[in-house]
């Protein structure tokens, strides 16, 4: 028989909002910050 599956270990941070990196890339492209 298999070994009962285990999850993998979350590392790193939690995924970000999509829209919220959309929206800082626009206003760092509209507003020339580098």
């Amino acid at each position: 028989m298999l070994p009962p599956h285990r999850p993998k270990k979350k590392m790193g941070r939690p995924r970000a909002d999509e829209r919220a990196e959309l929206e800082a890339i626009v206003f760092q492209h509209h507003s020339g910050t580098p």
